[in-house]
């Protein structure tokens, strides 16, 4: 039997990641085998922003999702390193369909002026996300000649997640009632990505969108070079803000 350790991150807080990772790597010295990203959150009717100024969908879901994967990709070089393959999972959903085709760049990082809530922030949120996981595909088979894993796991529709609580009465309706036949209980859900997490290297096909077990492609402009390439460009464009003002506020304590 295993155990199970509990660590508390909070994706909404680089400084909590940074926290985290500390913890993880002083827990696990020789690494670990998975990363499951299941962390993500369903925008309310109303804005929200992070404390970095982004709307907060976009910066858990993806933007946090990305700065952990990033520093936790050491951990799991070291994990493969000792033998076998280590592997990121990154929880994704059918939303992501909802993303308009091709991307509107111009509307990104979006604010509260183009706020488009549930069909739009969250959709876009996911792309990116998948689109991320397509980009650690080739990074890994390039760099770690397949011993770094990365795909996606889409858990269907769960009616009973509390991410759906914050959202309009027919939403709600519509997810637990009209779609029931096709929704699943949470258990049920979290099979895909634990499949992702456990199954043999030989049975898991990196890069791929898998959905109840079986490997799919992922929507044909997420797994493009060029999307990740604005996609990064985007990454970096925001994150290079974060640093810009740590910087700032450390040259104002020191005045």
């Amino acid at each position: 039997k295993g155990e199970l350790e509990l660590m508390v991150v909070d994706l909404a807080d680089y400084d909590s990641i940074d926290a985290f990772v500390i913890a993880l790597t002083k827990a696990h010295p020789k690494g670990v085998n998975v990363l499951i990203n299941n962390a993500g959150i369903i925008p309310k009717s109303e804005y929200r922003e992070s404390k970095y100024g982004y709307e907060l969908t976009f910066q858990v879901n993806y933007l946090s999702t990305y700065v952990l994967t990033e520093k936790v990709i050491p951990m799991l070089e070291m994990a493969s390193n000792e033998g076998g393959v280590a592997r990121v999972v990154n929880v994704g959903t059918m939303s992501v369909d909802e993303t308009s085709n091709p991307v509107d760049w111009s509307q990104f990082p979006r604010s509260q002026k183009n706020f488009g809530g549930y069909h739009v922030d969250y959709a876009e949120s996911k792309w990116m996300l998948t689109t991320y996981t397509s980009a650690l595909h080739r990074r890994f088979e390039k760099d770690y000649k397949g011993q770094i894993q990365a795909v996606t796991a889409d858990p269907g529709i769960i009616p009973g997640s509390d991410m759906w609580d914050d959202q309009t009465c027919c939403v709600r309706f519509m997810a637990r009632y009209v779609f029931y036949c096709f929704t699943k209980s949470a258990s049920q859900g979290a099979a895909t990505a634990t499949y992702c997490a456990i199954e043999s290297s030989d049975h898991i096909q990196s890069g791929k969108y898998y959905h109840s077990g079986v490997a799919y492609d992922a929507r044909a402009d997420c797994i493009k070079e060029e999307s990740w390439f604005k996609l990064e460009e985007l990454t970096t464009k925001c994150l290079a803000t974060h640093e810009d003002m740590k910087t700032k506020t450390k040259e104002e304590m020191k005045e």
